[in-house]
């Protein structure tokens, strides 16, 4: 049997960034950061990057701002892509999430890795109907139309967090489409059941049912075909040393 890949989640609230902790980001995160509209959306953004910079560092030894994170998409060249270390830290996969007031770093050695994590609030206050197209395929409405009217909300989290997050590994994001994926309903542990076109087989998925907290939905998802080793921390502390 082959070793767990290990993976560490980093979980924290969005928190007030210092003017010497937003030093510590790339030219082009600052960038990015200013081009935030709103205050919310920019502590999450900043939380993130402070937490994935932190944890990297403390890995290989150096402060966070050395390490080199580049985010640069292919297509257009801004930095809103999967964000990849480099430098002494190449070789570390990274995953960055954020929803309402959870923010997520995962980091995994030896394995693709993609963190997914998603609110009720995303929902407007329902479950989440005008979504169920593009995130599931037929059987998967089917299955989520059958639950209870309180349950169907959390059924589509969980499914939608777990397809994201197979895309986040991938590196994919939004250039295939969530029903190229079938994956077990939100009522039972998190499995691929199918994948279609260039994704990885089905037996090449691990899915980890993380824990956010109430109201929220979470998947690690690892590209690889053995045991996944997970261990999730509280971030606060870390981004205290910043």
């Amino acid at each position: 049997m082959s070793a767990a890949v290990p993976c560490t989640v980093w979980w924290t609230r969005p928190q007030d960034t210092t003017d010497a902790q937003l030093a510590l980001l790339s030219e082009g995160e600052r960038d990015r950061y200013a081009a935030l509209r709103s205050d919310e959306d920019r502590a999450r953004f900043a939380t993130a990057r402070l937490i994935a910079r932190t944890a990297l560092g403390r890995r290989v030894g150096i402060a966070p701002g050395e390490v080199d994170l580049d985010a640069t998409c292919p297509r257009c060249g801004a930095q809103h892509a999967k964000p990849v270390a480099g430098g002494p830290a190449a070789g570390l996969e990274l995953s960055i999430s954020h929803s309402g007031d959870r923010v997520a770093v995962a980091i995994a050695e030896g394995a693709q890795v993609g963190l997914d994590v998603e609110g009720a609030p995303a929902l407007g206050g329902g479950d989440g109907r005008d979504l169920w197209e593009a995130v599931l395929r037929p059987g998967e409405q089917a299955l989520v139309a059958r639950l209870p009217d309180e349950m169907r909300g959390d059924a589509f989290l969980a499914v939608w967090t777990r397809k994201e997050a197979i895309l986040k590994a991938t590196g994919d994001g939004l250039d295939v489409a969530m029903t190229e994926l079938e994956v077990s309903p939100g009522t039972a542990a998190p499995r691929v059941l199918s994948s279609a076109g260039h994704l990885p087989p089905a037996e090449s998925i691990a899915l980890v049912e993380l824990h956010p907290g109430a109201d929220y939905r979470a998947t690690l998802a690892v590209i690889t075909r053995g045991p996944v080793d997970v261990e999730e921390v509280d971030a606060e502390v870390l981004l205290a040393r910043t």
